[in-house]
């Protein structure tokens, strides 16, 4: 399941098969109080096991009339134990965790109306393939009744975030905190390949790592004649290379096109397509966050060559 998140750490999803990438928001969830909201992230949400991910809590203080500066900002982050080697620059392990769980207890203190406090928890992913749930509470003082604060005190709010942890071998997902991945190389066995490298994220997103994950999907019912291959990351500084290559095609390389989903996999009428735009000069057209550097031959297949820039939106691709 994919929710928006409410502000950073936004992913963009891109979807390319026989007919289809995209582009997706892929979040944890939010809880919400008096205006103030939480968030809890597990990203990427597909890692590679022996692979580095991340735990983000984000907390953001309520705005608006009578609104004030939440005081006495205290969030706690839960990692299941299952995530190894677990580390914080910012928060303390707890000596008393809840059963089966690694607690971090990070004191903010202070968050303006309106701004946005994030902390961190760094962890290695197990050898065992699984979807891992980490939970996140945050309380806090908005100011007694009459003052600016707006009248609420000891208020807390929790949420959760979830990532699936894939073995190495896994031949249709992969995820990492470097900027890059891949899943296995197209063959007569694995007929689709997706990768993206060069992803950078940007600065202000303040993230620890550049997450990212790939992977390729049954084609269902959207009518592609291909897999469809996805591709997320966060906002990125500059846009990331994805290749996917197909094994082989399912018509003639003459009549093979790639299409660009906007609204792929949750949006509305997420399956409606468009013809992915064509790079111009090597570089994403105006208003443009992906275009379609190259579609070559290969074999009895094909590869195509596409440059993604992160975003907070989530459209989405695909070939056919």
């Amino acid at each position: 399941m994919r929710r928006r998140s409410f502000r950073s750490s936004i992913a963009t999803l891109m979807v390319l098969g026989g007919c289809a990438v995209s582009l997706a928001v892929v979040s944890g969830g939010r809880a919400g109080s008096a205006g103030s909201t939480f968030d809890v992230f597990v990203q990427p949400p597909i890692l590679t096991a022996g692979a580095q991910g991340f735990v983000k809590g984000e907390f953001t203080a309520a705005s608006g009339p009578g609104s004030g500066t939440a005081t006495h900002v205290v969030m706690t982050l839960d990692l299941p134990v299952a995530l190894l080697n677990p580390t914080s620059s910012n928060c303390s392990p707890s000596a008393s965790p809840p059963a089966g769980f690694n607690r971090f207890t990070c004191d903010i203190g202070t968050v303006k109306a309106g701004k946005t406090a994030t902390r961190f928890v760094r962890f290695t992913a197990p050898s065992t393939a699984a979807t891992y749930t980490a939970n996140g509470t945050v309380t806090f003082d908005n100011g007694s009744t009459g003052a600016s604060g707006g009248g609420s005190k000891n208020t807390t709010l929790t949420e959760s975030g979830q990532t699936t942890v894939v073995a190495s071998t896994d031949t249709t997902r992969a995820g990492n905190c470097t900027g890059s991945a891949s899943t296995p190389a197209a063959s007569p066995h694995d007929l689709q390949s997706t990768s993206v490298t060069g992803a950078t994220a940007a600065s202000s997103s303040g993230l620890p790592c550049t997450w990212v994950f790939v992977g390729e999907d049954p084609a269902g019912g959207s009518g592609l004649l291909t897999p469809i291959s996805f591709v997320g990351l966060p906002l990125t500084t500059s846009p990331a290379t994805v290749v996917i290559t197909f094994f082989s095609l399912p018509v003639p390389f003459s009549m093979f096109d790639l299409f660009y989903l906007p609204n792929y996999p949750n949006g509305p009428n997420p399956l409606a397509s468009v013809l992915l735009p064509a790079c111009v000069g090597g570089a994403l057209p105006p208003n443009e966050t992906s275009c379609l550097l190259s579609l070559v031959p290969l074999g009895t297949g094909a590869q195509a060559t596409i440059l993604l820039q992160g975003t907070d939106g989530d459209p989405g691709y695909g070939g056919g």
